[in-house]
């Protein structure tokens, strides 16, 4: 990332005049020549700062003061030039340095660092990211663990709007707010305050704590860094052939917490949440073996409706256990929504039909205007003020209008326009009085075959029994016929179940067809998880009649 000088911002300006306040702190002290003398300065000084923290600031956000001595930021700073330079902030434990952070009248102390990742973030404009633990066994706004963030980096409002969705629908979600925040009494603007996870997620009142597993993306932060911070070039390599997205390049994080370690049913948790998400990552246990269905199926749908996708990547995946169900459930965490017109990638589904089902069943729910005209009645109110308080001209409705056109493609995906590629067999299996058809899936979910309309007139119930070829890619579940999806991992022709329908029992039900003229085919099918039915034409080809079978003599 190229670094390019601007004119001096106010925030610049102010850290310009804090940073003249502590040299004379410093000459000060010297001057007057003992400890308790640099004691008095350095004192005035901090009232200096703690005056210039309510400077500059628009009075409707409320305030975060955060101060951390000359030195300590001095650190942070050689952190922000090594990590431009790279790329990519690859930081440990050791680079968190103490501070403290006032929060209406509260004092709490902390320790911080530049948030690890990416670089793009420690640009001149000072607005920076950072990671904050509290310290004492204090809580910073009901968080022990935080990150704060430049709004733009996450989707802002929007970041908070999807999160308070997550926690309408009941699923796990970072906590989100915003405040002003003073650096050493420079005001560096509004600033995202963003629940961050550790290995456990503390449970409701009375309740115990639950683990968190996630993946360790430092692997793929380390493929980044060794391309000199372009992602672009990472992914364009053809050898090691990276992808954001590719679980081959994460490993299952070994969690190595004092607090799980000391506990021994935690940690048994721990370790069957990590054998969980080894299971998956080696295929040796389905999605649904992995995940609450149900729940992960909402998240997938929701996910899609507010346009983040980012929030499916292993770098903010993170997953809560319960020992209950012996199921995980993704943590919403950085989903970044609304910035594009990216939809959920259904290998995030990992080809399991159960959860392909719920996500279906989700989708539907979430895509009705009823759902939004509730969702908006709900947080509108709380948003509205937000976005005011905000200023830079945002506006919730925006939100909602954008929210509105995604309901509408998710409608449009669940009604494919051909779900099914259906074709009729050659002519010539007139003579056997069947009506060959063949049937393959054309879309990315799994379709259930219901049936077949005969000419418009007569809707005969499939029976597995008329599976003659390709029964291999056909599952079987209560009686149901369901047709896998497209593969997701590349361009391959199209798997055909080839079915025979016999004449005799269209016949059974509408003795009054005419056979003579050529007869209109078309296959009902639904996607799986829903209740609509779609009827979509096969392919005549050359076919025009079908031998009718002589009626038994009674």
């Amino acid at each position: 990332m190229k670094i390019t000088r601007k004119p001096a911002s106010p925030q610049t300006q102010a850290y310009s005049l804090w940073w003249l306040i502590a040299l004379i702190s410093l000459f000060g002290g010297i001057l007057l020549g003992n400890a308790g003398a640099l004691t008095a300065v350095q004192d005035s000084w901090q009232r200096s700062v703690n005056r210039l923290t309510q400077q500059g600031t628009n009075g409707n956000l409320p305030v975060l003061a955060l101060d951390i001595t000359f030195e300590n930021y001095r650190q942070l700073l050689q952190q922000r030039e090594g990590a431009l330079a790279d790329g990519v902030l690859l930081a440990t434990g050791a680079d968190f340095y103490p501070a403290t952070i006032q929060s209406d009248s509260e004092q709490i102390p902390v320790r911080l660092r530049l948030l690890p990742g990416a670089a793009q973030h420690l640009g001149e404009n000072e607005q920076w990211n950072f990671e904050v633990e509290t310290r004492d066994n204090r809580q910073l706004l009901g968080f022990s663990h935080l990150n704060l963030l430049d709004p733009t980096d996450n989707g802002g409002l929007a970041e908070w709007a999807f999160m308070k969705t997550l926690e309408s629908e009941q699923l796990p979600a970072a906590g989100y707010d915003f405040r002003q925040l003073i650096l050493n009494g420079a005001n560096r603007g509004t600033y995202a305050v963003q629940q961050a996870f550790g290995s456990t997620l503390p449970g409701a009142e009375g309740q115990p704590a639950r683990v968190i597993v996630a993946y360790d993306a430092l692997p793929l932060w380390d493929a980044v860094s060794y391309f000199g911070g372009d992602v672009t070039a990472a992914i364009a390599d053809p050898v090691t052939n990276f992808a954001a997205n590719d679980l081959r390049f994460v490993a299952v994080e070994n969690n190595r917490d004092p607090l799980i370690i000391d506990d021994e049913v935690l940690a048994a948790q721990m370790d069957r949440a990590q054998a969980l998400l080894l299971g998956l990552q080696r295929g040796e246990l389905s999605a649904a073996e992995v995940f609450d269905v149900e729940q992960y199926g909402r998240f997938l749908a929701l996910a899609d409706l507010w346009g983040a996708p980012a929030a499916l990547s292993p770098f903010n995946l993170r997953y809560v256990y319960d020992p209950a169900a012996d199921r995980l459930t993704p943590i919403g965490f950085n989903g970044h929504p609304l910035a594009g017109d990216m939809r959920v990638p259904l290998a995030a589904t990992y080809q399991d039909p159960q959860i392909q089902a719920a996500y279906a069943a989700a989708a539907a729910h979430y895509g009705s205007p009823a759902f939004l005209a509730d969702l908006q009645a709900e947080l509108d109110p709380q948003l509205s003020v937000l976005a005011q308080a905000m200023g830079n001209g945002i506006n919730s409705e925006e939100i909602w209008s954008s929210l509105a056109e995604r309901q509408g493609l998710l409608r449009r995906s669940l009604q494919p326009a051909q779900p099914v590629i259906a074709q009729l067999g050659p002519p010539e299996r007139a003579q056997d009085a069947v009506i060959e058809i063949h049937v393959a899936n054309a879309i990315n979910l799994p379709v259930e075959v219901l049936g077949f309309d005969i000419d418009g007139a007569t809707f005969l119930d499939v029976d597995p029994s008329w599976i003659t070829a390709g029964a291999e890619n056909v599952s079987l579940a209560d009686g149901a016929i369901m047709l896998s999806p497209l593969a997701q991992e590349g361009a391959r022709g199209l798997d055909f179940v080839t079915f025979e329908l016999p004449v005799t029992e269209i016949i059974k039900q509408d003795q009054e067809l005419d056979f003579l003229h050529e007869i209109q085919v078309r296959v009902g099918t639904r996607l799986l998880g829903l209740e609509a039915t779609q009827l979509t034409p096969a392919a005549a080809g050359s076919r025009t009649t079908t031998a009718v079978p002589e009626t038994p003599a009674p």
